[in-house]
């Protein structure tokens, strides 16, 4: 797994494909849990099962779209390997992580939203929906921040301005 990784450089694409899952799932669920809050609804049954349900198919997405790109990408890159290494690398390691790589990235991005749709439900678990909302919409952008400042530490920057 670690000599695929190297030769797909797939630690930085992990990361990006994380980091867009987390946005997605934080924030798609946070919408759908303030929607549903919002216009009325007080039961924190009908709050979870849309949040999850929410959750779950942006997971599905994610990773089948994730799937279909990559892999287009990936075969896009290894032809062109083929084409000048003027060889036929079916058989090959690299034919191996390609492989890898592409359900690897695809399994990242499709579980990040996943994850992270837990934070802005989590507050509707331990205690009554009108401070679970507010505690929601606290937790999920604390934990963006937290996101944000990773990021930061990753590309050098002031974690004030990523």
């Amino acid at each position: 797994m670690r000599e695929y990784s190297r030769l797909t450089k797939l630690a930085s694409l992990s990361r990006r494909y994380f980091v867009i899952g987390a946005f997605d799932g934080a924030l798609t669920v946070l919408g759908v849990v303030m929607g549903a809050y919002f216009g009325g609804s007080m039961n924190v049954k009908i709050i979870l099962t849309s949040g999850l349900g929410g959750a779950i198919a942006l997971g599905v997405s994610s990773f089948w779209g994730a799937w279909e790109a990559e892999k287009a990408e990936r075969e896009k890159e290894f032809k062109e390997l083929e084409r000048h290494l003027l060889e036929d690398l079916s058989n090959s390691i690299y034919a191996e992580a390609k492989t890898f790589a592409v359900f690897w990235a695809s399994f990242i991005h499709g579980i990040a939203p996943i994850i992270t749709a837990l934070i802005p439900l989590s507050p509707f678990l331990f205690m009554d929906v009108t401070q679970a909302i507010w505690v929601s919409i606290g937790v999920t952008l604390a934990s963006l921040f937290i996101i944000g400042v990773y990021l930061g530490n990753i590309s050098g920057q002031n974690v004030l301005w990523t």
